[in-house]
């Protein structure tokens, strides 16, 4: 009985010590999109082409200034504080983002997230990715694979 009692506890060590299986790194809240060089930051004013995306929804373009394909993932639709795949159609597509959450969204560049992130503000809007780089120095453009759609506002 004691042997087996051994074992048990053996083996939770052990299991405790493996990670668990996880869908990449997890987000950084300091991790954000950076100008590229010789661009300037973009502003923040709400253009009209936006509308179609529904509050509560973080929304990309294909193309720049909110042109092409919309893909949409809501909280209704998507799980929160966890990575997820942005679906064959999309990754590696995007080209301009809004961010029509109350709540942050981190975006990656590869799924499982283990490349650049960056952590966007609620209302961040962004119509132009060519411009700007992850954080590890690659181009942000046609190169979202992953989101974590977050439930608080790390950013």
């Amino acid at each position: 009985m004691l042997r087996s009692s051994i074992a048990v506890v053996i083996a939770l060590f052990a299991l405790a010590a493996v990670p668990a299986l996880a869908l990449g790194d997890a987000p950084e809240p300091s991790a954000r999109l950076i100008p590229a060089p010789g661009s300037e930051r973009q502003s923040q004013v709400l253009p009209p082409e936006i509308t179609n995306c529904p509050s509560s929804a973080f929304c990309m373009w294909e193309n720049n200034q909110y042109k092409g394909t919309q893909w949409t993932y809501s909280i209704n639709s998507y799980p929160q504080n966890t990575w997820f795949y942005v679906g064959a159609g999309a990754n590696d597509h995007a080209s301009s983002f809004y961010n029509n959450r109350v709540h942050s969204t981190y975006i990656n560049q590869n799924y499982p997230a283990n490349g650049g992130q960056a952590c966007l503000p609620s209302g961040e809007i962004n119509e132009n990715l060519t411009n700007y780089q992850w954080n590890n120095g690659d181009g942000a453009n046609d190169s979202i694979s992953a989101i974590y759609l977050a439930n608080w506002n790390p950013c």
